[in-house]
């Protein structure tokens, strides 16, 4: 017995070595030609040639985030490890040609290694602007190229897509152009809606400095409102990333000559100039609630703010001017309201133009007497009498201040929470006031006692 299992582990053993000798690794199939480096390299050098292919370069449209503007980013590479970067952000200022590579860590990445306009987003807010200046490579191919940002995490990442570029690309100033038109004339009417079957969906404001697109709108009854990077073509403009509002999808508008509306004909859209907001809301109902302050302020010493229209700005310059022929120069207007006041001119409030005198800087002001009331969601004022001789004297250069408040169809007022401008920021109320006879005067202001 003790034979037999020797013999049989015997041949066992020389089965092992059989097979152990059989197999070598020539007999094993790799799984791919080249070893990792040689098909990163491969894969580096057939991106490089993807980008340095195009003749006129790539063209893409670039936004760091979600509140940032879209802006054109021309990009055309060389073999010198250059690429000329030409932008409209700050009208081309930042335009250079810098160094570049391929290079890879956990993916395939195109770095920019010199300043350029990239770098210039990214040193925003205290490099906190989340801009990049290195790029996941996606996907290439010889008509597009798609980047991802490598220093954004969660929700909001870059997705930057390069697409061949044209000779005409190249031009800014029809955009340029362009950017000043969807932004709007002075004399345009501060209120500009969306149509969608000639029926308004969402108000619209664009700022031309910023690239960005606020929609407000009402969904079950409750305003929200959106802020979109805006990709500023020569004939009109599009949402970086399209959005729904009650079931509509907004995308683009192209400006029609024809109508002088900006139109999206396959979508049934329309964006046009309107007499009155989206929706006349109750704000007004706060206005001359117990707690109000009772005085509406608009003056140069608390600064400036956008909502505050470069028409008004206008009619205040105008104004300002005639007030120094008379020797005082404007600093401002209070509307001072107390609805439940009563007083033998049938007044409730007074409009306070405030002025300085030239000759010596005294602080002076003309009164008028108005009487203040709510209708239909709307602010109605009537002059009912001059509160003070400067008021009487000063009559045609504070002519065009008193219409605005006169306005015969109404004012539209509108909350705008805490105060804020270019110099301050309160807890105080503030809100805007806006003609309906001439809906390009918006005023802004706070309320104080």
């Amino acid at each position: 017995m003790e034979k037999i299992y020797k013999l049989i582990k015997s041949i066992f053993v020389i089965a092992v070595l059989v097979l152990a000798a059989s197999c070598t690794d020539n007999d094993v199939e790799p799984l791919f030609e080249q070893s990792i480096n040689e098909r990163t390299e491969a894969l580096k050098k057939e991106y490089l040639d993807i980008l340095k292919a195009p003749t006129d370069g790539w063209i893409g449209y670039y936004s760091p985030n979600e509140t940032f503007g879209a802006y054109t980013m021309l990009m055309k590479f060389d073999d010198n490890g250059d690429v000329d970067i030409k932008s409209d952000y700050e009208f081309g200022n930042q335009d250079n040609i810098i160094t570049y590579r391929i290079d890879k860590t956990l993916k395939i990445e195109l770095v920019l290694e010199s300043f350029s306009v990239f770098s210039s987003i990214f040193s925003l807010n205290n490099n906190n602007n989340g801009g990049e200046f290195v790029f996941n490579i996606l996907s290439a191919t010889a008509d597009e190229v798609v980047l991802e940002s490598k220093l954004d995490f969660g929700d909001d990442i870059t997705i930057f897509t390069l697409r061949k570029a044209t000779p005409a690309d190249f031009d800014f100033t029809p955009v340029y152009a362009s950017a000043n038109k969807i932004a709007g004339e002075c004399t345009d009417s501060v209120f500009r809606n969306i149509l969608f079957n000639n029926e308004a969906i969402a108000s619209f404001s664009f700022n031309a400095d910023t690239r960005l697109i606020t929609l407000n709108y009402f969904e079950n009854d409750v305003k929200l409102n959106l802020n979109v990077p805006a990709v500023v073509t020569p004939t009109g403009f599009s949402l970086l990333n399209p959005v729904t509002i009650n079931n509509v999808t907004i995308s683009s508008f192209t400006f029609d000559e024809t109508s002088e509306e900006y139109i999206n004909a396959a979508d049934n859209l329309r964006l046009i100039n309107d007499d009155t907001p989206l929706r006349l809301t109750n704000d007004l109902e706060d206005l001359n609630a117990p707690n109000r302050l009772a005085i509406f302020a608009n003056e140069f010493r608390f600064g400036f703010n956008s909502l505050t229209s470069c028409a008004w700005d206008e009619m205040i310059q105008q104004v300002d001017a005639s007030l120094r022929t008379q020797g005082f120069t404007y600093t401002g207007v209070q509307l001072r309201t107390d609805y439940n006041s009563t007083s033998n001119t049938n007044a409730n409030s007074r409009i306070v133009v405030l002025v300085q005198r030239l000759s010596d800087g005294l602080a002076t002001s003309g009164s008028y007497y108005v009487n203040v009331e709510n209708k239909d969601n709307l602010v109605f004022v009537t002059f009912t009498g001059f509160a003070s001789g400067n008021g009487i004297s000063w009559i045609d250069s504070t002519s065009p201040l008193l219409n605005f408040f006169l306005s015969t169809k109404g004012l539209v007022y509108t909350d705008e929470g805490s105060f804020s401008s270019n110099l301050f920021n309160y807890t105080n109320g503030a809100g805007t006031f806006t003609s309906v006879d001439d809906p390009s005067l918006r005023t802004y202001g706070l309320f104080y006692q």
